[in-house]
């Protein structure tokens, strides 16, 4: 029986409640491609971000809440929502990890834009305030969640465009925050048509892909979208196999 690549996926965080938690749809989209999807810790030391890299094939960001914006140089402003001070400091360590090893990245939302912050980058603490000109979008969709919103223009030639077959693609949406100067070493991927980055990526052997639409509430209803965790399963399974015949 051929192994499956493990996949860890960036575990929310209700602090009231004091629990960890997954949407099923990151979790499931893995295992229909081919992964075998595990929740991650909210790791907080440096050791045990280590142990997580050598034991996994690839690490998917999860969406979720605002990231601190101190991690990118500004003051947090007063149209910013939730901020999670534990899963920033966990998601950043483990994405420095990430990227230092070569494990293959895949980012969703708000992982888009930690991936981006990650690498140096800035965002946008939010696009109606931040840039309040020309005919935004509605990226705060009030529409079902499988249900695509607007269209995202995708880059010839990226690894995107290699993913869909498309130039053209119907997403959801429901982010306030995005992607501004983009970080070291990526590419925009795709963009709307206010042109809002929506999608992020990295050239090179390495796979780290960002986007900010949810793919995982759109893959039962719209398959096309499964692509994107197969690419990203598939990579993963191509770094494990190198792995293990480099430890050999």
């Amino acid at each position: 029986m051929e192994k499956r690549p493990i996949i860890g996926v960036t575990p929310g965080f209700m602090r009231e409640a004091n629990r960890l938690f997954a949407v099923r749809g990151y979790v499931e989209g893995v295992n229909e491609a081919g992964g075998l999807a595990f929740i991650l810790p909210l790791i907080l030391d440096d050791d045990m971000a280590c142990r997580i890299i050598e034991s996994v094939d690839g690490i998917l960001f999860a969406g979720g809440p605002d990231i601190d914006a101190r991690y990118f140089g500004e003051e947090n402003l007063k149209y910013g929502g939730e901020i999670s001070p534990e899963r920033d400091r966990a998601e950043l360590l483990l994405a420095g990890k990430a990227i230092a090893a070569e494990v293959p990245i895949l980012g969703i939302c708000r992982g888009v834009q930690l991936i981006n912050v990650a690498l140096g980058g800035t965002l946008y603490q939010d696009i109606d305030a931040d840039r309040g000109s020309g005919k935004p979008l509605k990226h705060r969709q009030e529409a079902p969640g499988w249900f695509p919103v607007h269209d995202v223009r995708i880059e010839e030639g990226s690894r995107l465009f290699d993913i869909y077959h498309t130039n053209l693609l119907g997403v959801n949406s429901f982010h306030h925050q995005a992607v501004k100067d983009v970080g070291r070493g990526l590419a925009v991927a795709a963009a709307s048509s206010d042109g809002i980055t929506e999608a992020v990526e990295r050239s090179g052997n390495q796979f780290i892909l960002g986007v900010q639409w949810h793919p995982e509430l759109m893959w039962r209803e719209t398959p096309v979208h499964l692509k994107l965790f197969e690419a990203f399963v598939n990579a993963a399974g191509e770094y494990g196999f190198k792995r293990k015949d480099a430890e050999a």
